[in-house]
């Protein structure tokens, strides 16, 4: 057992340390003491936003619902009572179909409410008695489970606007608007049944792909094959991405599952532990030296490669999905990693700043969109907008993609490659540009040729005579 942390106040006569100073200085050591041994120490797993983060104006309704609260951080807020009713009708929808007594539903939540409240952050939940609480993780765990099921199962059954469906999938995904995972798996595990395979974790991961609206995978020849071979070697699947069963442990909510999913774990082991500082280049300049983008395959936003060669380079970058509610689920994400990576590891947000770096305005957009990196729903000039502004007050992992910006930089000064980017750019950027490199090589060689009967005219007549 490790040794118990005590300071001593000096006692001799010292005017410095007479009287209230004393007092005060031995409450500053017996409250640290305190709190050194609470748990309460240890970062809430759902957190508030960082005031660094809220304080962004343009972010600040990024972090708050819109139309339902999830958890007690936003409960009771006036713009959000109507969505208390359909909680009501979902729970007891949910219960109708399972068709178990709705009590017994309640005494599960009510087992780990406790566990459930240490999530929070400290005296957050003070205005809640135990009571009060259960019943805000009751009501929001089968909200949750019961939306989540008509969404991906029974669409017909939810019995709301499109407009709201999009809203409430937002808010779910917010980090101040989370449930302790516990929660929703003891309703889960007794509405569905346990087991790995059960509907009740296919459910879940199934609403976290429902989430992304990933695109399909373009894979080449060469990695269809890489993973082909990988598969019948190992004689088990090849593993992109850390997701889904949450190898290491089981996760804290939707927010910190959706996280997994955009991480390859074993991206750690190949990263560059140098820092070393790289200019930035903007997607159209890259491209003008002949460096292409690409999507992955992986999704990943840990896995981001770069491969050399001297007929041109390529960048091989996450996919994204742009739309509406893109920037408040990235924004929560950034956040979710700012308060609980505890690996420090920041690949979202290393990510979001790396993609500010190549975004510089509307024609770098455009790049990446006719690459496939970047699938559009909403203005180019406001996805320019949204990296540029949403970069500030960021501070991403500076050991991420180090290895990729010193091959970027050195493959940017290599002044063979430079010849030939700047040669493929002005004769194969446009088929009027190969054509006319046709016809001036096509003319050359003819003129070529004639000057070369000009000065040697044919024997043949001279022979003949």
């Amino acid at each position: 057992m490790a040794e118990e942390l005590k300071i001593s106040i000096p006692q001799e006569a010292n005017s410095h340390f007479s009287g209230g100073p004393r007092e005060w200085l031995a409450s500053i050591i017996t409250e640290g003491q305190i709190k050194t041994g609470n748990s309460q120490m240890q970062a809430p797993q759902i957190p508030k936003v960082p005031f660094l983060l809220r304080q962004i104006q343009s972010n600040q309704k990024c972090y708050d619902p819109t139309l339902v609260s999830i958890g007690p951080y936003h409960h009771g807020k006036p713009e959000l009572r109507d969505m208390e009713k359909l909680k009501v009708i979902f729970t007891c929808k949910f219960v109708d179909d399972s068709g178990i007594c709705i009590e017994d539903f309640y005494c599960k939540v009510a087992e780990v409410a406790i566990d459930a409240r240490r999530c929070y952050a400290e005296d957050s939940t003070d205005e809640f008695d135990d009571e009060k609480f259960t019943q805000i993780m009751f009501l929001d765990g089968c909200f949750i489970l019961q939306f989540i099921f008509c969404l991906l199962r029974r669409p017909e059954d939810l019995k709301m606007p499109g407009h709201q469906v999009v809203l409430v999938k937002r808010d779910l995904l917010l980090l101040e608007n989370q449930l302790p995972f516990q929660v929703i798996w003891s309703l889960m595990n007794l509405r569905f049944g346990k087991g790995e395979e059960g509907e009740a974790n296919k459910l879940i991961n199934d609403f976290i792909r429902h989430i992304r609206a990933l695109p399909p995978p373009q894979e080449s020849f060469k990695e269809m094959i890489k993973k082909f071979a990988g598969k019948c070697i190992w004689k088990q699947p090849q593993k992109t991405r850390g997701n889904k069963e949450t190898e290491d442990r089981q996760p804290v909510h939707l927010l910190g599952l959706l996280h997994t999913d955009h991480i390859n774990k074993q991206a750690c082991i190949h990263c560059s532990t140098s820092s070393d500082w790289y200019s930035y280049r903007s997607a159209k300049d890259l491209r003008t030296v002949g460096i292409r983008f690409r999507p992955n395959w992986t999704n990943a936003y840990s896995d981001v490669e770069f491969k050399s060669s001297v007929r041109g380079s390529r960048l091989i970058l996450p996919p994204l999905t742009i739309e509406e509610s893109f920037k408040s689920v990235l924004l929560n994400l950034i956040a979710y990693e700012t308060c609980c990576d505890a690996s420090g590891e920041l690949w979202v947000t290393s990510y979001a700043c790396f993609l500010d770096s190549l975004i510089q305005d509307v024609e770098d957009v455009k790049v990446l969109q006719s690459e496939g990196v970047l699938n559009i729903f909403v203005r180019e000039q406001e996805v320019a907008d949204l990296f540029n502004q949403m970069s500030r007050n960021l501070v991403p992992n500076p050991y991420a993609y180090s290895d990729v910006k010193r091959r970027i930089e050195l493959d940017r000064k290599s002044i063979i490659k430079k010849w030939v980017a700047e040669w493929m750019h002005t004769y194969f950027s446009s088929p009027w540009s190969f054509i006319a490199l046709v016809a001036a090589t096509f003319t050359i060689i003819l003129t070529v040729i004639q000057s070369y009967f000009a000065i040697f005219p044919s024997n043949k007549n001279d022979n003949c005579g």
